[in-house]
C-alpha cells in the first residue's frame, strides 16, 4: 500500500500581455470563445494547453496571430498545462512585443 499523496500538479507559463496582438486579446474577451480553454481575470487571461495537437490548431481557425500561437506551442514544449498572460506578467526578450 502506497501511503503517499499523489497530488496533481499543473505547470503555469507566465507572460506579460505585451507579447499578443490587440486582436488577440480582443478574441480571449469574446464572450462565445470563453470556455474551459480561456480563462478571462482581472489583469489577463489563462489559457488551457492541451497535449492533441488538433486542439492546438484550433487557435489558428479562431483567427489568434502566428505569435499567440506561438506561444501556445512554447507553453506546450515547456510541458505547461497553462498559459496565463498577465499584465504584470514577465516580458521576455526572445519573444515578439506589441505596443498596444
Amino acid at each position: 500500500m502506497n501511503d503517499r499523496p499523489n497530488y496533481e500538479i499543473e505547470r503555469t507559463l507566465v507572460l506579460s500581455t505585451t507579447h499578443i496582438t490587440r486582436e488577440d486579446d480582443a478574441l480571449l474577451e469574446r464572450e462565445d470563445l470563453v470556455n474551459t480553454t480561456y480563462d478571462p481575470y482581472e489583469f489577463g487571461v489563462r489559457v488551457f494547453i492541451s497535449n492533441d495537437p488538433a486542439y492546438r490548431l484550433a487557435t489558428r481557425l479562431d483567427g489568434f496571430s502566428v505569435a499567440f500561437q506561438d506561444l501556445i506551442e512554447l507553453a506546450h514544449a515547456k510541458g505547461c498545462s497553462w498559459l496565463r498572460l498577465d499584465s504584470d506578467g514577465p516580458v521576455m526578450d526572445n519573444l515578439k512585443t506589441f505596443d498596444w
